[in-house]
């Protein structure tokens, strides 16, 4: 009525006491209550006391004015401060609504519904019947700010106090009336639509319109100002959940819609970008002195940081120019085995190493510290794509199911032991023997007329393939592939060098072999230097002489532009020499030639011996390859020599497991049914399971060791033995060894001594054994210890092998405009029949392989694809990489599109010119990747879903999370039909290594980054407000500094010698940081958390202050962690160096509770920073 009648004053007696014998101290503090809610509707309220009858009696001791007195005498109160909220009064008025916008306010009634008798400590506050029957008290208008809560019950019992959700104004339930009724949620943010702070501190503490899903870059109705629109939602970029750390950061749209603590990244990191190493190297030698555009670009883009998890450089620039990706560290940490796995180091973090090394100036191959712990811990190393040549593709094995003969032989083998009861049929195979199995390489043995023709062509080569040098196109590909020219033409790296280079050997082949025909014939078009632009490949002879010189000198002039004088000399001279040996050898086949070799198919293949080779028989000179050649997908090797499938019927005599069909064709069948690749799963137990029966045999028994192995394989034959069924063709960079008798060597020609040394170095090795040159394939007296040390030599390799095994298909394919296509030895049906029978069922698909480059194809067909004829029904899958791009210090990323597409390989051109035949596509698929190094890409066939998916394994996918995936239509693309794999290269040579197949993911192609570790998720505002700015403070009375760099001018713009605050002189005490804007607008304080403060960039008053002191040693136990001087003393997990200055300070009612001094300091002289 007092309100209503606009009083200002109002004069009160003590109200309900007297008469009604109620506790004068109770009713005094229910005036205290009222007036708290009526704060601002009047000046003063004057209290006319006076004592009464019940005075002195029980409930009544002290009389009437003395609690009056002690309770609201001199009692002040001002209006709220806070913003009114739904459920609190003000004066005669509550509010019953409230939006962004508007306020519902009814009035007050004091007998609308009867008093629910718990009051304000109700709870069923949360029930919305109980609240509709019963009244209870407002929300105390201090929100939770209210320091009575604790300290005064009465007031507890008068006001509604909800405690406040833990998830502020993020909260999913803030609509939910239960919840709102029993939490306390924070008001809308003043700025409305109009905020645009993203940060959690501000989210936390204030409700907010909904976020318009397309973001402010997408949104047509926010760029046209529709007023509805921009009314009811907020357009600004939400803060990446990750900040520092976000893997996402060269997803451009992600980028772009959302925040980051960092610069825009430099399209080349974290691998590739040759500024940001100058930078770093540079910044280890004081005395270094860094290029402008190296600065300049260190400043303006960011790179991910070296040292990802493990880096403790906590400056500001270095927040703003560095990403952090929390990789996983090494399950096996400081004791990791795997220091010298390239692909390991950079998928997992390892101690004191950085998990972005420099790149070694050597490639892997040829950097002799390679090994050396402390060379690799600073450098990774790059593959060299011309580490091995190509080895061509003649579909050898094409027709033979591997996974098939592994199953049948082991089998067979078991099923006999069983039949003929030998003791331990089932004996499980040992993993010694297994794992010497998987260490075996493949040895040739041959004599000094085959070594020097070798040297000559640069090749081993198959008997076949010497019947192939008649014709000028296949000598030409020997030319191209020999150690030297290829160093030449690959070096540069340049398409343009290797395709005159091409069109020049293949000229000179075809001049000798013009002087080499008889002048009465005319040689075969396809003999000409000329290429035929509608068969790759081939080489077509000239009508003339005149011609195919005309050819030579037109391409001699191109490469001079391009080469110097000696290398082209050195084409030329490789390209006569092999021509005329080519020619001399046709006419005159080397090797023995044996007459069943044909039949069975194995003249098409060089032969070594899988393992040991003591065929003295073959010549002195052991020729060790590379294990990469038995991944060939043309090799093969058989139990025993293939010849005792022949008319000797060897095989079954000395393996009786296998019946003898009878006839000679069917011999032949049993003996490919017989065959394993290495490439294929498994086939190291069936060869396992044969050399235990062969070597238990006599005993009848499975229970053989590795030693019993060892002493029958160097006391019999060597076709008893593996037999390896190598490519034809093979360049020499594929040997790794070889062994010859000090004798032997000086009896080859001086050339070809001269050229053996230049050609293998230290892979030669010249022993000291004399042995009788006269004996020829005889194991005479003087070459038993000479093969016995050479022997001795090979096992000790083997035994002590630390190689990381290749696993899957691997070929180095040459250049065919993806025309030449390879078959992997495996099908997706026989791989997973193979699953199926060992872990049961699946619907997914995974292909895995490794290529350096790009510029190939991986092709899933549902039959056998054939570029000669019509296929009708052929469907493909074809998935194509694009070429690497070279450029690494571009700002702006070009890369041309990888795409997957259900047209077939050799209409790329077509593709690449139409992008609507492109299914899906990327032109950014390698940003972010280890373009230095072997890239490891996955095929992911999911048949349930229909779907494609073409994505990075391996290190890369850490810091690349492109896929290119599309869902095919039925009538598109039957996933299900597709079995057949191929692959193939474009316009360069593309090595291409583990590809295998499998039903489930292989655990260590997809490493990961830690998603819990979180450090720091402040977000850099905008573009504009992301780059520092050098103000000009110009002053004419003081002498002008020298002009800065730009990295001086931006680091002392973070250094606070550019800061105009001056000082706080009460320093981490001053009361006015944490309100008074314009007070640190003026002043500077001293940062709690000091050096190590995350938010740096928040918070532009505060100085970061290096604080060196210990950690205190009980650190979360301590219990002085509410000491403000321990505090300053000694470090604290997760607590700031100085509390934050109660604003109460001793007079403080909180100041002895626990949990307030931890927060909170109440005077203490600190010791200042």
């Amino acid at each position: 009525m007092a309100y209503h009648h606009q009083h200002d004053c109002l004069i009160l007696s003590a109200l309900g006491c007297g008469a009604f014998k109620n506790p004068p101290t109770h009713m005094a503090s229910i005036f205290k209550s009222v007036i708290q809610q009526y704060a601002g509707y009047f000046k003063t309220i004057h209290f006319a006391i006076i004592d009464d009858h019940n005075t002195g009696n029980q409930h009544n001791p002290d009389g009437n004015y003395l609690p009056f007195k002690r309770i609201l005498d001199g009692f002040r109160v001002n209006a709220t401060t806070h913003e009114l909220c739904v459920g609190m009064a003000s004066g005669p008025f509550k509010i019953t609504g409230k939006d962004q916008e508007n306020m519902i306010i009814d009035d007050v009634y004091i007998f609308g519904l009867p008093p629910c008798q718990y009051g304000a400590e109700c709870y069923d506050l949360g029930d919305v019947q109980h609240c509709q029957a019963y009244s209870h008290p407002p929300l105390c208008p201090q929100h939770g700010a209210c320091e009575q809560f604790l300290a005064d019950g009465m007031h507890r019992s008068f006001f509604i106090h909800r405690k406040k959700c833990q998830h502020g104004g993020e909260c999913l339930h803030i609509t939910d009336e239960k919840h709102s009724r029993q939490y306390e949620h924070p008001e809308f943010c003043p700025a409305n639509s109009e905020c645009l702070d993203t940060s959690k501190d501000h989210l936390f503490h204030y409700r907010h319109l909904p976020r318009c899903k397309t973001g402010p870059i997408k949104c047509l109705l926010f760029l046209k100002r529709d007023p509805e629109h921009c009314r009811s939602y907020r357009h600004c970029k939400i803060t990446c959940e990750f900040g520092t750390f976000c893997v996402n950061f060269h997803d451009q749209e992600h980028f772009n819609d959302q925040l980051h603590p960092f610069y825009q990244p430099c399209p080349s990191t974290p691998f590739s970008c040759r500024y940001y190493s100058d930078f770093l190297q540079a910044k280890k030698d004081p005395s270094a002195k860094t290029r402008p555009e190296v600065e300049e670009h260190c400043i303006t883009f960011s790179h991910v940081c070296p040292f990802g998890r493990q880096c403790t450089d906590t400056s500001k620039l270095h927040s703003y120019t560095s990403i952090h990706i929390a990789r996983k560290t090494c399950p096996d940490w400081d004791k990791c085995s795997k220091m010298i796995d390239e692909e390991h180091l950079n998928s997992f973090t390892h101690p004191k190493l950085p998990d972005i090394r420099y790149l070694c100036k050597y490639a892997g191959s040829e950097c002799y510290s390679r090994t050396n712990h402390d060379h690799l811990i600073r450098f990774r190393h790059a593959g060299n794509y011309n580490h091995i040549g190509v080895v061509r593709y003649f579909g050898l094995n094409k027709r033979v199911n591997f996974v098939r003969n592994q199953y049948t032989m082991i089998n067979t083998v078991r099923a006999y032991a069983e039949a003929e009861k030998w003791k331990e049929p089932k004996m499980a195979i040992p993993q010694q023997l297994i794992e010497w199995i998987l260490a075996l390489q493949p040895i040739h043995r041959c004599n000094k007329v085959i070594f020097e023709s070798i040297l000559v062509h640069g090749h081993t080569m198959s008997r076949d393939y010497m019947n192939l040098l008649s014709e000028a196109q296949f000598v030409a590909n020997a030319v191209e592939q020999h150690n030297e020219v290829r160093r030449i033409l690959d070096h540069h790296n340049n398409q343009a060098l290797q395709n005159h280079g091409r069109d020049f050997i293949r000229a000179l082949v075809a001049i000798e072999f013009d002087k080499a025909a008889p002048k009465s014939l005319l040689l075969p078009r396809r003999f000409s230097g000329v290429p035929n632009p509608h068969v790759p490949g081939t080489v077509h002879h000239s009508p003339n002489h005149d011609q195919q010189t005309s050819v030579a000198n037109t391409k001699e002039l191109q490469l001079k532009l391009l080469l110097t004088a000696d290398e082209i000399t050195t084409i030329r001279t490789h390209a006569t020499q092999i021509a005329q040996a080519s020619l001399q050898l046709h006419s005159n086949p080397l090797g023995i030639g044996h007459a069943p070799d044909q039949a069975l198919g194995t003249n098409k293949h060089v032969f070594s011996i899988m393992g040991p080779h003591l065929g003295h028989y073959y010549g002195d000179i052991f020729i060790i390859f590379k294990r990469e050649l038995m991944y060939h997908p043309d090799s093969n090797f058989s139990i025993q020599a293939a010849t005792t499938f022949g008319a000797s019927t060897n095989a079954y005599k000395m393996r009786p497991w296998l019946k003898d069909p009878g006839s000679d064709m069917d011999r032949i069948q049993q003996f490919h049914w017989n065959k394993l690749h290495c490439s294929v799963p498994g086939y190291e137990e069936a060869a396992a399971i044969e050399l235990m029966a062969l070597t238990g045999q006599q005993k009848k028994t499975m229970n053989v060791d590795l030693k019993d192995i060892q002493h029958r394989w160097v006391t019999i034959d060597s076709h008893q033995v593996f037999e390896m069924h190598l490519p034809q063709l093979i360049p020499l960079d594929y040997i790794d060894r070889i062994y010859m008798p000090t004798t032997v060597f000086h009896s080859l020609t001086p050339s070809a001594q001269q050229l053996a040394k230049k050609t293998f170095h230290d892979r030669l090795t010249i022993t000291s054994h004399i042995v009788d040159l006269n004996a020829l394939n005889q194991l005479d007296s003087t070459r038993v210890p000479y093969q016995k040390y050479v022997t001795d030599e090979i096992m000790k390799m083997i035994t002590g092998s630390s190689f990381h095994s290749p696993r899957g298909t691997l070929i180095t394919l040459p250049a065919s405009k993806f025309e030449h296509q390879v078959a992997i030895p495996m099908t997706i049906l026989q791989s997973y029949r193979q699953y199926q029978e060992q872990q049961g069922e699946s619907d997914i698909t995974f292909i895995y392989w490794q290529a350096m480059g790009g510029d190939m194809m991986l092709t899933v067909s549902n039959a056998f694809i054939d570029p000669t004829t019509e296929q009708t029904g052929l469907q493909c899958l074809t998935c194509y990489i694009a070429d690497i791009p070279l450029t690494h210090n571009d700002v702006t990323y070009h890369e041309s599109y990888s795409y997957v597409t259900n047209f077939r390989p050799y209409y790329h051109d077509m593709i690449m010119q139409d992008h609507k035949l492109m299914k899906a596509m990327s032109n950014s698929f390698h940003r972010g990747c280890n373009t230095d190094d072997y890239i490891t890409y996955c095929l992911i066939i999911k048949l349930k879903s229909k779907e494609v998916i073409l994505t990075h394994a391996g290190s890369n996918s850490i810091y690349n999370h492109q896929t290119i995936n599309y869902v095919f239509e039925q009538s598109e693309l039957d996933l299900s039909k597709l079995d057949y794999i191929y692959i193939s290269a474009g316009a360069r040579i593309v090595p291409v290594r583990n590809l295998v197949i499998r039903h489930q993911p292989i655990p260590e192609y997809h490493p990961s980054f830690d998603k819990t570790f979180k450090s720091d998720n402040t977000a850099v505002p905008s573009t504009s407000e992301n780059i520092p700015v050098v103000a000009s403070h110009s002053n004419p009375a003081k002498e002008q500094s020298p002009p800065k760099s730009i990295w001086n001018q931006v680091k002392h713009i973070f250094s606070s010698e550019t800061s105009i605050r001056k000082p706080c002189s009460d320093s981490v005490s001053c009361l006015l940081q944490y309100s008074v804007k314009e007070h640190n607008e003026k002043y500077s304080h001293p940062c709690r958390f000091s050096e190590i403060c995350r938010n740096m960039p928040d918070h532009p008053h505060l100085e970061h202050i290096q604080h060196s002191v210990p950690k205190c040693k009980y650190n979360t136990t301590c219990n002085k962690r509410g000491d403000p001087i321990h505090r300053a003393q000694y470090r604290h997990s997760d607590l700031p160096d100085y509390l934050v200055p109660c604003r109460n300070q001793q007079s403080c009612v909180y100041k002895n509770e626990t949990d307030h001094k931890i927060k909170y300091s109440h005077g203490e002289r600190v010791p200042l920073p």
